[in-house]
């Protein structure tokens, strides 16, 4: 009689490891079913009925406990695998600052705005100041706005290479293309910002969620592309309002939101970045046949 009720016991403190293996929900304890099986070797002798029964008892009771862990899990349970494979990362991520702001423009205009102040001291006439924005390898959760600027002399310079005065004046292809700030750029603090900032935003993304549906990823990506856009023009539009464009150029310099493709978005786009009538002439350039 003590051998089945020790088989049974034994199937019962089984399953009480199971359980607990199943419902941890900080780390899978691995020690836990390898001791459990030890102790379910053990019920083996308890024989008669009480195999049976403790066998009965182990398969309900584990079946039980693995159904509550799955649902626990699909209720949003924190995940029980280790955190190298649970961090999502993207190539060469820095460690991101603890928090980023709501408004990625107030960053970004702290960021250029000294860079911007100091063209005063430039002999040179400066009539643009360029926001190029592009995505770093491609990765469309890595993006990176370069300011920099073009000069009347490098604008009379290009026009033999180009098809017209204009295409000279407002085409990034004939431009210094040099800079003077860089905000997102890969390895520096600003990258982390931006990170932190598109993960608030709810629009980052792992590179398994790629290859399980590219799709969903590309439409994020170009929401973040558009959102990174806003925050840029907004920076923009702010460095007009504080006067630190005027201060340092001439009020009359429009500070142009751009990539390597001249659409009616980056028209539409830079009038909203630009006081009224400064960015006309980039606008009308781009709105002619010669820019289509």
């Amino acid at each position: 009689m003590v051998f089945p009720i020790v088989g049974v016991g034994l199937a019962v403190v089984s399953f009480g490891f199971f359980l607990l293996a199943a419902l941890d929900d900080e780390r899978p304890n691995y020690w836990l079913p390898v001791l459990s099986l030890g102790l379910w070797i053990g019920a083996i002798f308890g024989l008669g009925w009480g195999f049976g029964t403790g066998f009965l008892l182990q398969v309900g009771l584990f079946v039980a406990a693995t159904t509550w862990g799955m649902v626990r899990a699909s209720n949003g349970a924190p995940s029980r695998l280790p955190a190298a494979e649970a961090e999502t990362t993207s190539l060469d991520e820095p460690t991101p600052p603890p928090s980023a702001p709501h408004d990625l423009a107030d960053p970004i205009f702290e960021h250029v705005a000294n860079a911007i102040e100091r063209l005063a001291d430039t002999p040179e006439e400066i009539y643009v100041i360029s926001f190029f924005v592009h995505d770093e390898e491609d990765d469309p959760r890595r993006p990176t706005l370069t300011v920099g600027y073009n000069t009347a002399e490098r604008w009379r310079e290009s026009v033999p290479a180009a098809s017209s005065e204009s295409e000279a004046k407002w085409n990034y292809a004939f431009w210094l293309q040099n800079e003077i700030a860089a905000f997102g750029r890969g390895g520096t603090p600003s990258q982390g910002i931006v990170t932190v900032w598109l993960k608030e935003q709810g629009l980052y993304f792992s590179n398994e969620q790629v290859d399980a549906d590219f799709d969903s990823t590309h439409e994020l990506g170009v929401r973040m592309a558009d959102r990174f856009v806003t925050a840029c023009c907004a920076a923009a539009r702010r460095l007009h309002n504080e006067g630190v464009v005027s201060r340092a150029t001439s009020p009359k310099v429009p500070i142009l939101v751009h990539d390597l493709e001249y659409t009616d978005a980056i028209a539409d786009q830079n009038e909203r970045c630009n006081p009224d009538g400064v960015a006309d002439e980039f606008i009308r350039w781009i709105r002619t046949d010669e820019c289509r």
